[in-house]
């Protein structure tokens, strides 16, 4: 997956809109996110990982990801465009998240909502809007990959690095032949072992087979 531009308002640390124009920088080789800390640098990468899979690194819930900070009129929104399989797609996601009425006075609720685009010439079409059914299913299939691997793989959060160390053999195998495609691998191998054991089969009849017309002979010479 190639991202080409995160935007996000209202979200965490950030009360105001913020976009990211990652083609920019890719443009100069590698980059460096830096800054004071608590100044908001891993609620970048958190809204991206929002963005995908409507949830962020750690035990976070996605429902207070809006920030304190900004006014009760302004909604929660992250957006990101990218391009994966040879076609670039844009992903809209609204957490769920406690809003001004339009009328009257105190706040309502909003629920979470989602919306996935994939850019055909020059225009966006519509591919998927209800988050469970359609939009997750849909970024899982298109990056190959589930919200916990790309947290494990992409943005592993800070303090975790350790724990995916230790993770046990089991773990880091299931996370390998996702990454790597083996299936084709596991297949060829299932199909040799169950060759071997056939023929073992086989093998076994057979010879039990000349001993019972070995015996069988030397009865008949007697």
């Amino acid at each position: 997956m190639r991202p080409h531009r995160l935007a996000f308002c209202a979200l965490g640390p950030y009360p105001g809109k913020v976009e990211i124009d990652f083609d920019e920088l890719v443009s100069e080789g590698l980059f460096l996110i830096w800054g004071r800390t608590g100044a908001g640098k891993t609620f970048l990468l958190d809204a991206l990982c929002f963005a995908l899979f409507g949830e962020v690194p750690g035990a976070r819930p996605y429902d207070t990801l809006r920030s304190d900070h900004a006014p009760l009129e302004v909604s929660p929104w992250a957006e990101l465009e990218f391009t994966v399989q040879g076609d670039r797609w844009r992903i809209h996601r609204i957490p769920a998240h406690e809003r001004a009425k339009k009328r009257g006075s105190g706040t309502t609720g909003e629920k979470a909502s989602a919306a996935l685009e994939r850019l055909v010439g020059e225009t966006w079409h519509p591919v998927a809007e209800k988050i469970q059914e359609q939009v997750n299913p849909k970024i899982v299939e298109l990056l190959g990959l589930t919200a916990s691997e790309f947290q494990q793989v992409v943005l592993l959060p800070q303090g975790r690095f350790e724990r995916a160390l230790r993770s046990t053999s089991g773990e880091r195998e299931r996370l390998l032949l996702t990454l790597f495609e083996t299936s084709i691998y596991e297949s060829a191998a299932r199909w040799l072992d169950d060759e071997a054991e056939r023929r073992r089969t086989t093998a076994t009849g057979l010879e039990e087979r000349l001993h019972d017309l070995r015996r069988t002979g030397r009865r008949s010479v007697a």
